[in-house]
Order: structure tokens, then C-alpha cells, then sequence
């Protein structure tokens, strides 16, 4: 037995060292690949949400993203969704870098494949509606999350922007709608010489977005209307 030898074997004695049983690093890696697969799912439920939430702005109404500044487009994220999928990709990859052989991928390689699996997954999520179901989950059930959100309802119901939206209230069947938006707000909007798309006939009381301009406190001119899906 060599010189070092007997060190390490002193070494081992002094400090009471024994062989761990193959179960503890076992229940070790498997720790590790269940965070990284729950983060991994997180983020493309995260990754549903916003694909949810863009798709859904552009569908109301026919606004598109060429007729308005990056600050009305920004409002629209839910930017907590982003920072989600964010805190997913980076916890998903370094529980990823403790399991074997993990520690010899480059962090930033791990990171873009993880974030490109969310993606992927998360794209596929969203045609199955699981965005859509997990916001109106949220929103029903949390009004802290429905406050740090701003979907399309909220963004296009701007009237000093050139856009209104909400239920019809009542059509007098000639010139004027009455809506009220989603803040509650009831408006007399003109309505002659707009162009009118809609699946059912005006005032049906059906949600209807509308384009045009603001002339008065609680009255608006009409442009365009649409459904507002």
C-alpha cells in the first residue's frame, strides 16, 4: 500500500466517511429531472397564455399590429407571463446540468433548447385552448392576477384612440347604437355611413368592436364595426 494511500484511508477514518447506498443518488437525479420536466411544462403553459393573448388582440376587431404604437402593443403582454417563461428556462436548465453528464452541455445551449421545447410544446397547448382556459381560470379566481393582465378587452376599449368595445345595448334601426364598454360606461355611437361586418344584425346585443372617433363625452362616431371574438 502506497504512502497515499494510507492518507486517504486515515483521511476516510478521522471523519467517519461510508459509502452512500445507489438509492440516495438515485432520488438525487430524480429530483433534478422533476424540477427540470415541471419547469419545462410551466413554461409552455406560459408560452400558451401569450400565444393566447397576442392571437386574441389581433382577432378583436381587425386591429392590427401595423395601426398602433409599441406601447399600446406592450400593454397587451402579460409581461408576468414572460418573466414565467423566463424563471422556467433558466430553472429547467440548471436542474438539467446536475443530472449526468449534464455538467459537460454549455449553459446557453441548455437554455435555447429549453426554451425552444416551451415554445414548441406551447404552441401546440394553445390549439388545444389550454391559454385561453388558464386565463379565464386565473381571472375568475384571482383579481391580482386579472390586474397585472391586459388582454384585448381592456386595450381596445379606448375611445380617445379611435377604438370602443362592448355589448350593444339597443339600435334604433337607423343612425344610432347605444353600447356600454367594459368599464360600464354607456355609449351613443353614430353609426351612419360606417361599414358594418357582424354575424348577426346590429343591436342584437352581441360584443362589437368599433373604429372611429371620439365627439363627446359619451358619444362616438363610427367608421367601421366588427365582432368582437
Amino acid at each position: 500500500m502506497s504512502e497515499l494511500e494510507k492518507r486517504v484511508l486515515e483521511e476516510i477514518g478521522k471523519r467517519g466517511l461510508a459509502p452512500r447506498p445507489y438509492s440516495y443518488f438515485l432520488a438525487k437525479r430524480s429530483v433534478f429531472w422533476t424540477l427540470a420536466v415541471l419547469s419545462i411544462v410551466l413554461g409552455a403553459v406560459s408560452v400558451a397564455v401569450l400565444i393566447f393573448a397576442v392571437t386574441d388582440f389581433v382577432q378583436t376587431g381587425g386591429r392590427g399590429f401595423d395601426e398602433m404604437p409599441f406601447d399600446d402593443i406592450s400593454q397587451v403582454l402579460p409581461l408576468i407571463w414572460l418573466a414565467t417563461v423566463a424563471v422556467c428556462t433558466v430553472s429547467a436548465s440548471l436542474a438539467l446540468r446536475q443530472t449526468p453528464r449534464g455538467y459537460r452541455i454549455r449553459m446557453v445551449s441548455f437554455a435555447a433548447g429549453v426554451l425552444a421545447l416551451s415554445v414548441g410544446l406551447g404552441a401546440l397547448l394553445h390549439h388545444a385552448g389550454a391559454g385561453e382556459r388558464t386565463h379565464n381560470f386565473l381571472s375568475a379566481r384571482l383579481p391580482a392576477y386579472e390586474r397585472l393582465t391586459r388582454m384585448a378587452d381592456k386595450a381596445l376599449a379606448d375611445p380617445d384612440k379611435g377604438w370602443l368595445a362592448g355589448p350593444a345595448v339597443s339600435f334604433d334601426g337607423k343612425s344610432t347604437l347605444t353600447i356600454k364598454d367594459f368599464k360600464g360606461q354607456t355609449w351613443t355611437v353614430d353609426v351612419q355611413g360606417a361599414k358594418v361586418s357582424l354575424d348577426e344584425p346590429l343591436g342584437s346585443e352581441e360584443d362589437v368592436s368599433i373604429k372611429g372617433v371620439r365627439t363627446g363625452p359619451s358619444t362616438f362616431r363610427a367608421q367601421s364595426i366588427g365582432d368582437w371574438d
